[in-house]
């Protein structure tokens, strides 16, 4: 009966790090793809639709929210200082959903643009609050007490990719349903309400207190400069800040964002038809992806740090044959399909395992502050080898492509596993 208990409260635990995914999916994607959907439909230009792509920029400058978070605490909520932030950013952002249902796209569109932006500041201020919650809820709890330590931070930011994978696609299958039965008014009411149920999941967890207010000092500017001088101060004495960086950069390119910019490209030269990608693609690789994220939650608790990136390397080495061989032999279906499933395992053992790492170096009480800085290296990594794979695809063939990403990924792998805090690596071992 004890153990029984012990695996049913484990399980809520889980359930509940998963509904905090679920809680960055929804407006990511409604941000991210289905704006530009209800664009297209209602006839928006493509240059419209095109600059509707700048209110995604919010989500850059989380570095200046997560300072804030972490030394002001909102008075009037009785929640905890993460839950508080995180709360009134989801009623924002549910608000703005709302708004954006009663306007029109074609003679309001820059009402729109700016109802845009509002959800996105609401919704990068949500990400980093909840965020910071994970990682001291986790803390705090050591969700699986049986792992190795430093496991459960991996094994929590695993668990939050999948509810965040499963939110993006509820939010798909909402937009489209309600928008082809009722209207797009509908759709995003309905979207709204989800919001607001994912904050009500939020009341369920008791948030630590790492931050007792004796330790600050009253002048709120004076501890936002006191959270980020600790935070840098912190890993500029243990002599860790270049290591993290490239351990960081690493786990970013092993995350497969080298193939994953040029995948469509590649699809539509390999002859394949729009209908062919989305019905394939975008279906067949959603549900390889929950599957896949999902499996990565388990591989990334159960694994060491370097079997981890090994298993990456190896992975990879099997996708790049796949590929190499879709090349050669042109339409194949039954090769796509695998060629789908294997990047999506890849990428998400690779992007499960960053999470996890970054989640392992960030501590409290300054939780939001590191994790919003190494995020935005990360972010910026991602843009920057955006930018070198469509140099490479658009001056080499795509089986010369596929060499070149796999030997920059076996680059990576050495360089991660001397970069990998060896605190985290002795844990393990």
């Amino acid at each position: 009966m004890w153990k029984f208990t012990q695996v049913a409260i484990r399980v809520s635990r889980f359930v509940h790090i998963a509904s905090l995914g679920f809680s960055s999916g929804v407006p990511f994607y409604v941000i991210a793809s289905v704006i530009s959907l209800w664009l297209a439909d209602c006839g928006v230009s493509k240059k419209m639709i095109g600059i509707f792509s700048i209110a995604s920029v919010p989500y850059a400058f989380r570095i200046f929210i997560g300072p804030v978070i972490d030394s002001v605490r909102i008075p009037f909520l009785p929640f905890g200082k993460r839950k508080n932030w995180a709360l009134i950013a989801q009623f924002m952002v549910a608000s703005g959903l709302v708004s954006m249902s009663f306007l029109d796209p074609v003679s309001q569109l820059w009402r729109l643009f700016c109802v845009c932006m509002f959800i996105a500041m609401s919704a990068a201020c949500m990400d980093t609050a909840l965020e910071a919650y994970r990682i001291e809820f986790t803390i705090s709890k050591k969700l699986a007490l049986n792992l190795k330590p430093h496991a459960y931070q991996f094994s929590s930011a695993g668990v939050a990719m999948v509810g965040a994978r499963i939110g993006m696609w509820s939010v798909g299958v909402i937009a489209l349903s309600s928008a082809h039965y009722f209207s797009w008014a509908v759709a995003f009411r309905v979207i709204a309400l989800l919001m607001l149920a994912c904050a009500a999941s939020l009341l369920f967890g008791e948030e630590p207190e790492f931050n007792p207010s004796s330790t600050r000092a009253t002048n709120r500017f004076i501890n936002i400069f006191t959270s980020i001088k600790d935070s840098f101060c912190h890993f500029y004495i243990n002599g860790s800040i270049a290591r993290i960086i490239v351990a960081i950069i690493s786990y970013k390119v092993l995350s497969m964002v080298f193939i994953r910019e040029m995948w469509s490209p590649f699809l539509i030269e390999s002859g394949y038809t729009k209908m062919e990608i989305a019905a394939i693609d975008k279906n067949i690789g959603t549900v390889a992806a929950i599957i896949g994220v999902s499996a990565c939650a388990y591989i990334v608790t159960v694994m060491r740090v370097r079997a981890q990136i090994v298993l990456l390397l190896a992975l990879h080495a099997v996708l790049t044959v796949l590929l190499i061989a879709h090349c050669y032999c042109g339409r194949n279906f039954a090769l796509l399909v695998a060629c789908i499933v294997m990047k999506q395992l890849v990428g998400g053992i690779g992007a499960a395992g960053g999470a996890g790492y970054i989640a392992s170096i960030c501590f409290p009480p300054n939780t939001a502050v590191q994790h919003s800085i190494f995020s935005s290296v990360s972010a910026a990594v991602r843009v920057a080898v955006s930018v070198f794979a469509g140099f490479c695809a658009d001056n080499l063939s795509w089986q010369k492509f596929f060499m070149v990403s796999f030997v920059i990924c076996a680059i990576s792998s050495v360089f991660a596993m001397r970069s990998v805090f060896p605190e985290t690596i002795k844990a393990q071992r």
